[in-house]
């Protein structure tokens, strides 16, 4: 239930892997648009890719199983206490390495940076895992429960789910930390 199809990764595995690549494409792409240091944008957007993978992927394995339970009356304490672990894992790991990135990209562009805007763009980080998390476990309790099945159509229709209906929040939270936590020596 945990592992990818091959029984060899856990699902989260793939997801934050998969969570890492791109975010530390996409981060060295907007470092080079904004002119700032490349590898800088290139390991911020990795641990934030990683984190936002990681929150799906536990959404997939915990939360999914969770929701489909609780919808055909097979909820157990269990379960309920392993959904609230991965939860608060998550947004632990995600705030974490939200604020690590963010810190690393700051130093290698010679940026000043404060307690407050670490804290503060760590927390960003943060809320758009609880984000990645519940619509994990929404796309979670569809098809094999608690699976992500890669690379299945079961895997692509769950990755369009996501993409359809998380990415809007996630984004206006990657332009709200934008907006606040941009030097102005830029």
């Amino acid at each position: 239930m945990f592992t990818d199809s091959t029984g060899y990764l856990p699902t989260f595995v793939v997801t934050t892997i998969f969570g890492a690549v791109i975010g530390a494409i996409t981060g060295g792409i907007e470092a080079y648009l904004n002119g700032d240091n490349i590898i800088g944008g290139i390991i911020q957007g990795g641990l934030e890719g990683a984190a936002l993978g990681f929150a799906f992927g536990t959404g997939i394995t915990f939360l999914g199983p969770v929701l489909a339970a609780a919808g055909s009356g097979t909820l157990t304490t269990t379960m309920t206490l392993s959904f609230i672990y991965a939860f608060l894992g998550s947004t632990a790991v995600s705030f974490s390495l939200g604020s690590l990135g963010y810190m690393i990209n700051e130093e290698m562009n010679s940026r000043d940076y404060s307690f407050r805007k670490v804290f503060g763009y760590g927390s960003l980080i943060a809320v758009s895992s609880v984000i990645s998390y519940t619509f994990g476990g929404i796309v979670g309790q569809f098809g094999t429960v608690g699976e992500l099945r890669f690379p299945t159509n079961e895997w692509w229709l769950k990755q369009g789910l996501y993409r359809v209906y998380a990415s809007p929040s996630i984004y206006l939270i990657d332009k709200l930390a934008d907006t606040l936590y941009q030097n102005e020596d830029r």
